[in-house]
């Protein structure tokens, strides 16, 4: 019996160090992207800037070569293209939103064969989104019930 708990208890104790190891792995290289405000919210028709870097050991790299795309979350794309980043860092002009809503960079870089992804969203007056629907007429009563 005793033999069993032993058993039992390096069982959980290996599992836990397994799922932590799995937890703490850290890509060497990152694609590092933030606005050009701290808080990331702007008022609608402000400009907004991303600037991006991309690391390697915690070192910005030269000469990487870099994709993105800016839009609004989760839409189409309005802006596209690719660059070379020649000192490992860069501001991309995310253009502005003229209603509430998010606005989202995606950045793939291409180190040594492999492709490397970072995005960042900023919020254009988010307290002001309103729902894109309304509810139906029935609502009320299926969510009372429901309750």
């Amino acid at each position: 019996m005793k033999g069993v708990k032993v058993i039992c208890f390096l069982l959980v104790l290996f599992s836990f160090h397994f799922l932590g190891a799995q937890r703490s792995f850290d890509p060497m290289v990152k694609v590092v992207i933030g606005p050009d405000h701290t808080n990331w919210v702007y008022k609608q028709g402000e400009k907004a800037q991303f600037h991006v870097m991309v690391m390697l050991f915690g070192n910005a790299l030269n000469n990487v070569p870099i994709s993105y795309e800016i839009g609004p979350e989760r839409m189409i794309p309005v802006k596209k293209d690719s660059l070379v980043l020649k000192k490992g860092t860069i501001d991309i002009d995310g253009g502005t939103m003229n209603v509430s809503g998010f606005l989202r960079c995606r950045v793939t870089a291409k180190v040594d064969g492999k492709e490397y992804e970072g995005l960042a969203t900023v919020g254009f007056d988010p307290l002001d989104i309103q729902p894109a629907i309304e509810n139906p007429s029935d609502f009320s009563t299926f969510w009372d019930h429901a309750k």
